[in-house]
């Protein structure tokens, strides 16, 4: 499971963000609207709290500037 993720903004979309860490590879991250307006700029750099959610046909990344947000979002799962 991917828990947090550092590296550079690389692209954002409306709902996501491409996160590239060091080594090159690139994280398509899901975003919510908040988080979206938080972020700096593309080619800056971002340190993102991340849940990781595992499917039958898809493993998806949901960021988060601050732990504490990640923490509802996974409460908020649970119901």
């Amino acid at each position: 499971m991917i828990g947090s993720l550092k590296g550079t903004l690389a692209a954002r979309e409306p709902d996501a963000i491409l996160v590239e860490t060091s080594g090159g590879t690139g994280y398509e991250v899901r975003v919510p609207p908040r988080v979206l307006a938080a972020l700096p700029g593309v080619g800056e750099a971002v340190h993102l709290s991340i849940h990781t959610q595992v499917s039958q046909d898809a493993i998806t990344l949901y960021g988060f500037t601050e732990a504490a947000d990640r923490r509802v979002f996974r409460l908020v799962q649970s119901v």
